[in-house]
C-alpha cells in the first residue's frame, strides 16, 4: 500500500477515534511545530507558547496578533485553518452517537419507501 493512503487512513481513524485527543496533539504538537518553524525569523514567535496559542486560534476563530513568516509556517497554518474548524468542532462530540441516530432515521426512511 501506498505510505501516502497508510498515513492518511491512520490520521483519519486517530481523529474520528478519539476527536478530543486529536484536537490537543494538534493544538500541542502544530503549536511547538509552528515556533520551531518561526522561532529565528519571525520576531513575534518568542516562545513554544506562542506556537501553541497561534495554533489554537487558527484551529477556531483565525484571530492573533502572531502571523507566519516562513513556509514552513504557512503550510502549518493552511493545514490548521482548512482542518482544524472540522476538528474542532468534532472534539465534543460522541462519534458513534451521531452516527447512529443518522442510521436509525435513514432505515426509517428505507422503511417508509419500501412499504
Amino acid at each position: 500500500m501506498d505510505i501516502a493512503v497508510t498515513v492518511k487512513n491512520a490520521l483519519r481513524s486517530f481523529g474520528t477515534k478519539d476527536p478530543l485527543d486529536a484536537l490537543a496533539l494538534v493544538v500541542l504538537g502544530g503549536g511547538v511545530a509552528f515556533y520551531l518553524a518561526e522561532r529565528e525569523t519571525n520576531p513575534q514567535c518568542k516562545t513554544p507558547w506562542d506556537g501553541i496559542l497561534y495554533m489554537a486560534t487558527a484551529l477556531s476563530v483565525g484571530y492573533d496578533n502572531l502571523f507566519p513568516a516562513t513556509p514552513a509556517g504557512h503550510a502549518l497554518a493552511t493545514v490548521a485553518q482548512t482542518f482544524g474548524p472540522a476538528l474542532a468542532s468534532s472534539a465534543f462530540e460522541t462519534p458513534d452517537t451521531t452516527n447512529a441516530q443518522i442510521l436509525e432515521r435513514l432505515d426509517k426512511i428505507v422503511a417508509l419507501l419500501e412499504r
